[in-house]
């Protein structure tokens, strides 16, 4: 079963790293097979997500009345497709990092996440009503003479035929605007006063309106992000019952939104919601309390059989461990021991030594996605690496420590160790991506080394020649 999904990463690894996918960001359109594999990858992000959403919707239907689900320790996440068995949540957590990705990279070169749209909509509103009081009082009786309608009418059509740019987007105000009121009048003393609070009002309207859009338009987007995320969460934890799945999920969605620039406190509330709807589905659930109760040390010798064998199985490998075909646990012993214990079962086998290893390799991994991602100029792809790198780190984190006791067992697999041809898959493609990426920031630096290159001939050249002319 196994070599049939390692076949199919291959071919999949393959065209992956071909696929340019900075000529599809530009448009350009190559021939032959890549003009189709170009066009796929443009829309990416919503294939996955429709085939992730759908995997997980057939599911959710046919579980307990169809032979196509396969349900396992009270769990349904696995789907029978013929000859293949996929574990679905694996499609629908790359789908929806993707289309996050997307969403706010376009979100952002709109000019989202501007923290000062909802004040400058709150100040131009503040403004105009007080505005509109002051001509309302003042504007019924005219004081030593001095009319200031005509200025205030002037200053609001100087405002309003602005043209604001919020990244890119003009938003136009050519209409005129009475600022003060048909009746507004002062006296001479507050002439000049009044005349730069109208103007100051007129373009906090303006503003406010202009802001008003840029909130407009952030409504939708927290809309998609938040409904897509809602959505794919409840069919994880809620329908297949793997509250596990649900945890990179929600460390990708956060990690999406830091690197796009929003607020720490917002991210923290955000955090603090997902936490308490975790610990509300973890108390709803008899048998999550029992993992949460062994855990604790409450739990009876039922429910410790797990995380005692994994313990035992991590301490029986030593500094050096028993060698390869020699684990004792692995014998029936260790639950899980080719998936979800697939950590113990190496500290195991190559001992303390071998457990720093593997933890050393997935470290250089992380750095390297770090390194890709920080090196990238195009924010989609930055964030679609920093979503691969949190995907992965949460996996790799919740795995081991799951295994060394100091969280809850979650039932999350180790990515690249644990058996399972859909986890060897989804994670490969994932680290496909950014390969490509990777490739795309290398010919970047590579041009601008030239070009610097370049720039120091040049100024040797001129160097040179004003030098000759001074002889």
């Amino acid at each position: 079963d196994q070599v049939k999904y390692l076949v199919i990463t291959a071919v999949l690894l393959f065209f992956e790293t071909r696929v340019n996918l900075v000529e599809v960001e530009k448009a350009k359109r190559p021939t032959g097979i890549w003009r189709i594999l170009d066009a796929i990858a443009k829309q990416l992000p919503v294939i996955l997500l429709v085939l992730g959403l759908s995997l997980n919707l057939l599911l959710a239907v046919s579980a307990g009345h169809s032979s196509l689900a396969y349900c396992q320790l009270g769990a349904c996440r696995w789907l029978r497709l013929g000859p293949i068995t996929i574990q679905v949540s694996d499609f629908l957590k790359l789908g929806v990092m993707l289309y996050l990705a997307k969403i706010t990279a376009d979100f952002q070169a709109r000019g989202g996440f501007l923290e000062e749209a909802g004040r400058t909509t709150a100040l131009g509103m503040l403004m105009q009503l007080l505005m509109d009081s002051y001509a309302r009082i003042k504007g019924r009786k005219e004081r030593d003479g001095v009319n200031l309608k005509s200025q205030a009418d002037v200053s609001g059509r100087t405002a309003f035929s602005d043209q604001v740019n919020f990244s890119g987007n003009n938003y136009g105000f050519n209409q005129g605007f009475n600022t003060a009121g048909n009746s507004a009048r002062v006296n001479g003393q507050g002439n000049s006063l009044m005349s730069g609070v109208a103007k100051i009002l007129a373009r906090g309207q303006a503003s406010g309106w202009a802001s008003g859009e840029i909130l407009r338009k952030s409504y939708q987007f927290y809309a998609k992000f938040f409904g897509v995320l809602g959505i794919s969460l409840f069919l994880i934890v809620v329908s297949q019952k793997d509250l596990g799945s649900a945890v990179p999920l929600g460390v990708i969605a956060l990690t999406i939104l830091f690197v796009a620039g929003i607020k720490i406190w917002k991210i923290m509330i955000l955090f603090a919601v997902i936490l308490a709807l975790g610990v509300g589905m973890i108390l709803s659930s008899p048998h999550r309390r029992e993992r949460l109760f062994t855990f604790t040390g409450k739990g009876d010798a039922t429910t410790d059989y797990h995380i005692e064998n994994a313990l035992i199985t991590v301490g029986s490998g030593g500094l050096l461990g028993v060698g390869i075909g020699n684990n004792v646990q692995t014998a029936g012993y260790l639950p899980e021991s080719i998936t979800d214990s697939m950590f113990a079962v190496v500290s195991e086998m190559w001992g303390f030594v071998g457990a720093v290893a593997v933890i050393g390799l997935y470290v250089h991994l992380f750095m390297e996605i770090l390194k890709v991602a920080n090196t990238s100029e195009n924010l989609y792809f930055r964030l679609v690496t920093m979503g691969v790198f949190a995907w992965l780190f949460s996996q790799v984190a919740v795995n081991i420590s799951a295994m060394i006791a100091l969280i809850p067992l979650t039932g999350i697999t180790l990515p690249l160790l644990s058996k399972g041809g859909t986890s060897l898959l989804i994670t490969c493609f994932g680290l496909g991506l950014v390969i490509n990426i990777s490739r795309f920031t290398s010919r970047t630096e590579i041009s601008d080394d030239e070009r610097n290159e370049e720039i120091k001939n040049n100024l040797r050249v001129s160097r040179s020649s004003r030098l000759g002319g001074r002889r």
